[in-house]
């Protein structure tokens, strides 16, 4: 592998490699819901309990959870690739027609969160940076749901993945 100076087409292509669970990050405003599909999702920190998400700086999304300081982070399971998609389309529906026919519950502040998701997190704006063409919104988490024995949505190389059943060694060590 010789390393050179990346165009954007292979800067794509490398950070590809790298697999990634897949969030939608929503919010409520007077008009509406706004949600968005993003993979840059992380922990920050622990101790205060805090996570990062970065956002195109021209996303709707990012505009109205600014404005409204408070946002919700589902982390998608592999059944919900269509909630994925639907999120990730420019010309979805907008406002309370967004989560139409999805199945959703409000947190505490009153953002919406997808049902059968792994897990999700209700956030307040803790911080924003700039970060070239994205934003990065550190969120103060004060609220979050885990839905245990569910296997997340993975997106590598431009598509999306399922994890592989892990080996049942306990099984084998008893035969």
């Amino acid at each position: 592998m010789t390393p050179h100076a990346p165009d954007e087409r292979d800067f794509r292509s490398a950070l590809g490699a790298f697999a990634t669970g897949v969030t939608v990050v929503a919010t409520v405003t007077k008009g509406g819901f706004r949600a968005t599909t993003a993979n840059s999702f992380t922990s920050l920190s622990l101790d205060p309990r805090l996570v990062l998400i970065c956002l195109n700086s021209a996303s709707r999304t990012l505009s109205a959870m600014l404005k409204a300081t408070v946002f919700s982070v589902s982390v998608l399971s592999e059944s919900q690739e269509d909630v994925s998609r639907r999120f990730a389309d420019r010309h979805r529906p907008a406002g309370w027609d967004a989560f139409a026919g999805t199945r959703f519950s409000l947190d505490r502040h009153g953002c919406p969160r997808l049902d059968e998701s792994l897990a999700s997190f209700a956030c307040r704006v803790h911080a924003v940076h700039e970060g070239g063409d994205h934003v990065i919104v550190v969120g103060a988490v004060g609220g979050m749901s885990v839905s245990p024995g569910l296997e997340p949505l993975v997106f590598h190389d431009g598509g999306y993945r399922k994890l592989l059943g892990a080996p049942d060694y306990l099984g084998q060590l008893a035969s």
